[in-house]
């Protein structure tokens, strides 16, 4: 008996995953969308919190422009937010979460990366700013705050 629980085990997670992957239906009531509703086919677009503040990211990129890295004050529907926890906290994998938000009066440094591409780094400042920004992350791209700082640039 102990033998065939393995295999039955890896067919399960194995399914489960395929539907993930092929963008299976979520719940009505689920705040995110599945896998492939706003993804692209190289990924979805995610956030890795490396610094000591929390971040809050924006599911929703509402211009037809801009790429990763363009920080606009607008562009974004607060329908579907989430904070992100420091010190390694991320977005949840195979969610789409298109922007992060700098708040007014700080500084935030952050880190790109996506597959077949360099890495780079940009400051984005809203110090002595009264509203927030927001930095668009482009499918199958990853922002990484790696750090953020009040009044200053870190």
């Amino acid at each position: 008996m102990r033998k065939h629980k393995a295999p039955i085990a890896f067919a399960v997670s194995f399914a489960a995953a395929g539907t993930l992957w092929m963008g299976g239906t979520a719940n009505a009531d689920d705040p995110v969308e599945p896998l492939g509703s706003s993804c692209s086919a190289v990924g979805c677009s995610a956030t890795t919190n490396s610094s000591p503040g929390s971040v809050y990211v924006v599911r929703d990129w509402t211009c037809t422009d801009g790429t990763t890295g363009t920080l606009r004050t607008g562009c974004v529907s607060l329908t579907h937010t989430k904070w992100i926890a420091a010190n390694g906290g991320r977005t949840p994998a195979n969610e789409d979460w298109d922007a992060v938000r700098v708040d007014a009066g700080y500084c935030y440094r952050l880190k790109f990366d996506a597959p077949l591409q360099s890495d780079w780094r940009h400051t984005y400042s809203r110090v002595g700013q009264s509203t927030p920004g927001y930095i668009k992350v482009e499918n199958a791209f990853r922002a990484i705050v790696e750090a953020q700082r009040y009044g200053a640039c870190p």
